[in-house]
């Protein structure tokens, strides 16, 4: 029996059941931030005293730090039943990816994208565990933004703040600062909202989903800023021990519409009149008149005979746009040579026609004086 017991202790020691990895960064050259440290020793607090039995917190760390670091995690977290993630400093959308920044890191070019972690590497560590929680506080206003969008590099674009993430695989919930497209507040305080929020709200007996829900409206009374959770949870988790008898509060999902963005009407005018439009950065074909959300769009028109025009453009209010396609020289050139040929040709033709004719008016006159000499 003791051995037994001894066994038990052993197990849960070496593997805890609720487990957290937190991070904050806020040496950053281009935008310093004042909270991401303060942050993440309030969530310490907060996890510690709910009986949180593995807690690693890391300040200020490289891209191979935190990547390394979320490896191990996620090792430790497939024995795990709750494996929580908390992010504090800045991230950036770019395509349609987030990227979250470790310390002393910047990017103003395709290339330094490497040197950023991508927040799909924080959700797959989670996800290990029976249970996974990322808390992402990483909407900062970002100033780099502006080097990605406006088509300054081909191929790429970006908004303010990340976009919509909507989870794939296993029992996760994922809760956001504030909505998509939107930027939350360092704070002005010693923590920033969302943080201070967490560190209250996690200390309740309730639902993980329910519990984000208060967080959403603390943060939304006194901040310009909505948070919002994707999740794909189909029980319901709390941190504090056994929900019994918890519901969920419905909707799940907070996606609130007075901070939604709001959209436009796009015509495009192009010249000539049959040439094809199309927006790479959307799933829909492009119809004129068509409602887009405030954003940059890469706009594609085409016609034959024609080059191409690629480019982007800011919708921030109903547009009706012209556009006038400059024609293809070489195609021309072609077509001119193509038809002085088959005027040549045409040409030729004509000639050997009355060549034949006048050859045959010859042939009778010849025959009739032969005729009239006999």
């Amino acid at each position: 029996m003791r051995l037994l017991l001894l066994f038990i202790l052993t197990f849960n020691l070496l593997y805890p059941q609720k487990i957290a990895l937190l991070i904050g960064n806020d040496d950053y050259s281009f935008s310093p931030l004042s909270n991401p440290l303060n942050d993440v020793d309030g969530i310490y607090k907060t996890l510690k005293g709910i009986g949180f039995d593995f807690i690693k917190v890391l300040k200020n760390v490289s891209k191979n730090r935190m990547e390394d670091e979320l490896a191990n995690f996620s090792q430790r977290a497939t024995n795990a039943e709750i494996a929580l993630i908390y992010f504090s400093g800045h991230g950036m959308q770019v395509n349609n990816k987030n990227y979250m920044f470790p310390a002393k890191t910047t990017a103003t070019k395709q290339i330094h994208l490497r040197t950023l972690v991508d927040l799909d590497y924080l959700i797959d560590s989670a996800t290990s565990a029976k249970y996974g929680i990322v808390l992402v506080d990483a909407c900062r206003n970002n100033p780099l933004v502006k080097y990605f969008q406006n088509g300054k590099y081909k191929g790429t674009f970006s908004k303010k703040g990340l976009g919509k993430v909507t989870p794939t695989a296993g029992q996760i919930v994922i809760g956001f600062a504030t909505s998509a497209g939107e930027t939350a507040e360092d704070g002005n305080g010693n923590m920033s909202p969302y943080a201070k929020a967490l560190s209250e709200r996690l200390k309740e007996n309730d639902d993980i989903r329910n519990v984000l829900g208060k967080v959403t409206i603390d943060v939304s009374k006194n901040n310009k800023q909505y948070p919002i959770i994707r999740t794909t949870l189909a029980s319901n988790v709390c941190l504090t021990g056994s929900c019994g008898g918890v519901k969920v509060t419905k909707p799940i999902v907070v996606q609130p519409r007075r901070y939604s963005l709001p959209k436009y009407s796009l015509t495009i005018k192009p010249t000539p009149s049959n040439a094809k439009v199309s927006i790479a950065n959307i799933k829909s074909i492009y119809r004129d008149g068509m409602k887009l959300e405030e954003g940059i769009y890469r706009i594609k028109v085409k016609a034959e005979g024609y080059k191409t025009k690629d480019f982007d453009m800011k919708l921030e209010h109903d547009t009706i746009y012209p556009i006038t396609l400059v024609g293809n020289l070489k195609k021309k050139e072609d077509k001119v040579l193509q038809s002085n040929t088959s005027d040549n040709n045409n040409k030729d033709d004509d000639a050997f026609t009355i060549f034949l004719i006048i050859g045959f008016l010859l042939f009778i006159f010849i025959g009739a004086m032969e005729g009239d000499e006999k």
